[in-house]
């Protein structure tokens, strides 16, 4: 009999990071899907991730980021399910619950985008990484910064640090393989602009300065603001709504498949967000790229690319565009073989599955 393996996924970039990872592990384990339901509602839940299929089995529809209920809700599925392995990914509130819940059952747990730290403690998404990091069994990183974290947190411990490479970039290396997503051509006159981080959110004063750092930057260009539900909310609890949407030049949108966002992204002139996953996403796309924040977590892309910049200061924001606007559409500023060969070749899935068998055969967990 197969060993079985729950990967549980709660936000919408957990889909995507595993989307390829349960192919590979579906020949060796027993593998059931859970989904929290920490992301809910149109455009945010995505069971297929065109042209890759994420069939959840087991749907817990708590609508809630709030932990302690995360977790209540986890631990009646996993006691159903009874897996020998939990496999968490990434840094929302249900990567913490669901490890929690693994660890209150005794399950071996394994972290997908594990060791990465901003060095923000007021940030909760680097207190749920920290806190998954130590109670996980199996850590598979997506950059060597990350192993070398680890093995200072934790070498010695009986931990099993693994090199994996970033699985939230293979579906995207994989759609440009193939065509569906391609880069180098005629760019669109318009700028991406995506917002959800609490930090930010739920300070109505940086809020409603963000709206006017927006409404400003759309004097120079077209932005299509892609509206995160939590953002949306707290724009209408503020009565911040109006500043956005009275701008003549600021598209507000609806969340969007996959396929559609990356597609969008791809033809941008630049793109801002406070968005772990699209920053990464826009470097393999060769987009200018601010992240809306005082630090970032994926400290490789500042090394690799000299088209990103961390910052929420209007003037300096504004004179990276415009230096970019420049030589919008060319190569310059990234180095894309090293980027790939060390962060994202498009075998990262791979080889979680392969180290996760190698250990299961080795009698490792």
């Amino acid at each position: 009999m197969r060993e079985k393996i729950s990967i549980l996924v709660g936000a919408r970039p957990n889909y995507i990071k595993v989307a390829l990872v349960q192919l590979k592990l579906r020949p060796y384990f027993d593998v059931s899907i859970i989904h929290t339901g920490q992301h809910y509602g149109s455009g945010m839940v995505e069971s297929n991730i065109v042209p890759f299929v994420l069939p959840v089995t087991h749907q817990i529809n708590s609508s809630t980021s709030n932990i302690q209920d995360l977790l209540s809700e986890i631990l009646v599925v996993l006691k159903q399910i009874d897996p020998k392995i939990v496999m968490v990914v990434g840094d929302v509130n249900s990567t913490l619950a669901g490890a929690m819940a693994a660890k209150v059952l005794g399950k071996k747990l394994c972290h997908i985008e594990a060791g990465l730290r901003c060095g923000d403690p007021f940030m909760p998404e680097e207190r749920n990484r920290i806190l998954t990091d130590t109670l996980s069994d199996i850590l598979f990183c997506t950059q060597r910064a990350a192993v070398a974290q680890l093995m200072l947190e934790f070498g010695g411990s009986g931990k099993h640090v693994l090199y994996s490479g970033q699985t939230l970039l293979d579906p995207l290396v994989d759609l440009i393989e193939h065509g569906y997503v391609t880069k180098y051509r005629l760019l669109e006159d318009y700028g991406v602009v995506t917002l959800h981080r609490d930090n930010l959110l739920n300070n109505c004063e940086k809020l409603e300065s963000t709206c006017y750092n927006i409404r400003h930057i759309a004097t120079k260009q077209k932005v299509n603001l892609v509206l995160h539900p939590h953002l949306l909310n707290k724009l209408k609890e503020y009565d911040l709504l109006r500043v956005l949407s009275s701008a003549d030049n600021i598209n507000l949108m609806d969340p969007m498949p996959y396929l559609d966002f990356v597609r969008m992204v791809s033809k941008s002139c630049w793109v801002i967000t406070d968005s772990g996953g699209l920053q990464q996403e826009s470097a393999l796309l060769n987009i200018p790229t601010v992240v809306y924040r005082e630090t970032t977590e994926h400290t490789i892309l500042n090394e690799l690319s000299d088209r990103l910049l961390v910052s929420n200061n209007i003037d300096s924001i504004e004179l990276f565009l415009l230096n970019w606007a420049k030589i919008i559409g060319t190569t310059v500023g990234t180095n894309e073989e090293m980027l790939k060969e060390a962060y994202c070749d498009g075998l990262s899935s791979t080889s979680v599955a392969k180290q996760l068998i190698n250990y299961c055969e080795s009698g490792v967990i």
